[in-house]
């Protein structure tokens, strides 16, 4: 993690090179067509950024950047190699948020790997979070062993899920779990988490719905998919994707179509309180791409906004 203050200057240009755009869509934002902001009734959902393309920057620096967008906070990461180590939550979490409240900013998700009420982390990180006024926490995937029967799998998978929303319940939190591309996600079919989450109130569990590995996985069926989880919406992560050759490529939000699509249909059926942006598109673990992935969080901030002005 960098231990400066600030921003360097490099850093802060790559920031800045779309804060004009911006600027320009914050002006309108959540105002619908032909309604003024004192007469519109929709509310625009609260915005964060995920920290883990930049989960190197101090604490303040995290803060700093934050302050430069028009975003309510972070889904900070809150687990191993990540900002906060779990070990540490009692005094990493309130320095972190004492960091972004001086700049206006707060906690919006915290992604973690829990997914069990009895896990080694659950008490203590979901404890420390609510304690700070957190709300949502991401939880860590399911993923089924396909050498073993699956049926029973989900059904102890739906146990879990169930211990763990009662948790949630008694600590006023909301466990959102992210549906994700690939052969063994529980979630990937969307059918199958709703199964997980049946009779789990929204308000202690939910679908963060990826509107990336969503339109991935379902490339033609996903207005099915979202219509099953509709009923458990509870966050949107947004960022987008192509298919070149069968290959996925993570782009700049906006340079697919079929993330668009879901996100103008969630848009028109009312999107849920939480927004989280993903900016997946450049390599994460390579510290010499920092000022690369601070520049496309800059033009992903922009899309989106001009996305939530229609």
């Amino acid at each position: 993690m960098n231990s400066n203050g600030d921003l360097s200057r490099r850093s802060l240009l790559a920031v800045g090179a779309a804060s004009a755009t911006i600027a320009l869509s914050t002006k309108t934002m959540a105002v619908l067509p032909g309604e003024s902001a004192e007469t519109t009734k929709r509310p625009r959902p609260k915005i964060c950024i995920f920290a883990k393309p930049i989960q190197e920057l101090s604490y303040e620096q995290t803060a700093d950047l934050l302050a430069k967008y028009p975003v309510d906070g972070l889904e900070a990461t809150v687990r191993s190699g990540g900002q906060v180590d779990p070990a540490k939550v009692d005094e990493q979490l309130p320095r972190l948020h004492e960091a972004l409240a001086k700049r206006s900013r707060d906690f919006m998700i915290l992604a973690t790997n829990i997914n069990a009420a009895k896990s080694s982390e659950a008490e203590s990180v979901l404890q420390g979070a609510s304690k700070l006024g957190i709300r949502h926490f991401r939880m860590g995937y399911y993923r089924y062993k396909l050498d073993r029967p699956i049926l029973p799998q989900l059904e102890a998978f739906a146990r879990d899920a169930k211990e763990l929303a009662a948790f949630c319940g008694s600590l006023g939190m909301t466990a959102l779990y992210q549906n994700h591309a690939g052969n063994n996600y529980v979630g990937a079919p969307i059918f199958d988490l709703v199964e997980v989450m049946k009779g789990i109130p929204v308000s202690q569990m939910a679908i963060a719905m990826d509107i990336r590995h969503t339109t991935i996985e379902a490339t033609n069926s996903w207005p099915l998919l979202y219509a099953v989880a509709k009923p458990h919406l509870g966050a949107v992560f947004v960022k987008d994707a192509i298919v070149e050759r069968g290959k996925v490529i993570d782009v700049d939000l906006g340079q697919g179509k079929a993330a668009k699509e879901l996100f103008e249909t969630m848009q028109k059926d009312g999107l849920p309180s939480v927004l989280s942006l993903h900016t997946e598109q450049i390599d994460h673990a390579d510290p010499k791409l920092l000022n690369q992935r601070l520049a496309a969080i800059g033009r992903d901030v922009a899309t989106l906004m001009s996305w939530l002005e229609k």
